[in-house]
């Protein structure tokens, strides 16, 4: 079984391959939230049109099969990843890093942790950055690369 850390380290060795962003939630479902959510998400360098979330990815570089966002269980199961773990990472790469009852929401510290690791692996923060500094980059995203997405 592949752990969370030997995920991290194939992220953290191969995201050359990728180009990394922020992209905001455009979802249609309605958002509670002040502020948007954004995913870590990529498009492999050599196909401007693709679109991975971090499982995607790792499941493309260790199979070569292209598996949607909403396709996590299988790319989980195509990299031989437990469930529990995998929807902790899809969580964290999706910012769902708060629960709790109504109007008590809190963040969920492992969650948390993990979107920084996540955010760290891919490139998009180092490991010296300040508290602050992540919450300016998660305030405003990370516009560039823009890319295209498949219809």
């Amino acid at each position: 079984m592949l752990t969370t850390l030997e995920f991290l380290r194939i992220l953290e060795c191969n995201r050359d391959h990728f180009d990394w962003t922020l992209q905001p939630d455009d979802s249609p479902h309605t958002e509670r939230r002040a502020k948007p959510r954004f995913h870590i998400q990529a498009r492999l360098r050599d196909a401007p049109r693709s679109r991975f979330g971090p499982l995607q990815a790792v499941c493309y570089l260790r199979t070569g099969a292209i598996v949607g966002n909403d396709g996590w269980i299988q790319a989980a199961g195509a990299i031989e990843m437990d469930l529990p773990e995998a929807a902790t990472l899809v969580a964290a790469a999706d910012d769902r890093t708060w629960a709790g009852p109504k109007g008590k929401r809190v963040p969920v510290e492992h969650l948390v942790a993990m979107r920084r690791r996540l955010l760290e692996a891919v490139g998009l923060i180092g490991r010296q950055t300040s508290r602050q500094q992540i919450e300016d980059i998660l305030e405003r995203g990370v516009e560039e690369p823009r890319y295209e997405l498949p219809t």
